[in-house]
C-alpha cells in the first residue's frame, strides 16, 4: 500500500499479540482481551460460516474465531505476522487460510464471506473508505461486519502506527455509505484503561497495578475493561477509549 505507515511492531516486539493472550498475570493483556471478547460475543452462530479477519497479524484473534468452529480467512500485509500466525495456529491444532495481501485489494470473490472482522485496523490505513468498499464487496448480502478502533483523544494520533483516529460519529458517517443497521457503542472505560497502563515513578512498582488487574480478570473471570456504553445509563463522567461498530450489508 503506497504512502502507508510501515507497521514494524512484529519486527520490534515479535508475536506480541499472541504473547498477550497467555493466561499469566505477567504476560496477559486485559485491554486486548476485552476487545477480543466483545468481538467474539457478537460473532454469534458462526459454526461453519466463513469469517474474514482483516489485518489478522500474528493470528491471536484468528485463533479465538477458529475455536468457534468457523472457516477463517486471515489477511495481512505483514509477512512476518503471518509467519507467526501459521506457527501459532499449527501449535494449537487450528486451521485457517492465511493470505498475504493488503486491505485495498482483497483476493476473494464478491459475496464470498459471511462475516468480516476489522479489529483495530482501520486506524492504520490511509484510505479507510477503500477498506470498507472492499469489505462490502466480499461480504454476502445480509452478512455482518464488525469494526473496532481506538477513540480519538488527540488532534494527532499518539501511536506512531496510526494514520487517523475517529470520534464515534465520524466513524459512523464513514461506514454509512457501505453498510446498514449500524450499531455503535463505546467500550473500555477510561478510568480502568488509565489505571491498567499507569506507570508510577518507582520502577519496582511499574507494572503492579496491571498485574493485580490481570489477576482479577484471570481468576475471577470478570474484566472491568469490557464495560461498554450500552450497559448502563450514560453518566456525565463516563469516558471510554474504544469504539465498536456492527453493521450489515
Amino acid at each position: 500500500m503506497d504512502n502507508e505507515i510501515e507497521f514494524k511492531k512484529y519486527q520490534e516486539r515479535g508475536a506480541c499479540h499472541i504473547k498477550e493472550t497467555k493466561k499469566s498475570i505477567f504476560h496477559f493483556n486485559a485491554v486486548q482481551q476485552a476487545r477480543f471478547d466483545l468481538i467474539l460475543k457478537h460473532l454469534d452462530s458462526i459454526q461453519g460460516k466463513t469469517v474474514l479477519d482483516l489485518g489478522c497479524g500474528d493470528g491471536a484473534l484468528t485463533s479465538f474465531i477458529c475455536q468457534k468452529g468457523a472457516k477463517v480467512i486471515g489477511l495481512d500485509n505483514q509477512e512476518l505476522g503471518l509467519k507467526f500466525a501459521k506457527e501459532f495456529l499449527k501449535s494449537q491444532g487450528l486451521e485457517a487460510e492465511l493470505i498475504l495481501a493488503d486491505v485495498y485489494q482483497i483476493p476473494l470473490k464478491d459475496n464470498s464471506v459471511d462475516f468480516v472482522v476489522a479489529s483495530d485496523i482501520i486506524e492504520h490505513v490511509r484510505k479507510p473508505d477503500k477498506l470498507l468498499r472492499e469489505a462490502q464487496r466480499v461480504l454476502k448480502t445480509g452478512g455482518t461486519i464488525i469494526i473496532t478502533t481506538p477513540y480519538r483523544l488527540t488532534e494527532k494520533p499518539m501511536d506512531p502506527f496510526h494514520y487517523r483516529e475517529f470520534y464515534p460519529k465520524e466513524l459512523k458517517k464513514l461506514v454509512r455509505p457501505y453498510f446498514k443497521d449500524i450499531e455503535i457503542k463505546e467500550f473500555q472505560p477510561a478510568f480502568w484503561f488509565c489505571l491498567y497502563n499507569y506507570e508510577p515513578r518507582f520502577p519496582k512498582c511499574q507494572y503492579l497495578l496491571r498485574y493485580l488487574i490481570n489477576l482479577y480478570v484471570l481468576y475471577f473471570n470478570r474484566n472491568p475493561l469490557l464495560k461498554d456504553s450500552s450497559m448502563n445509563i450514560r453518566r456525565k463522567r463516563d469516558f471510554y477509549t474504544h469504539i465498536f461498530i456492527k453493521a450489515r450489508k
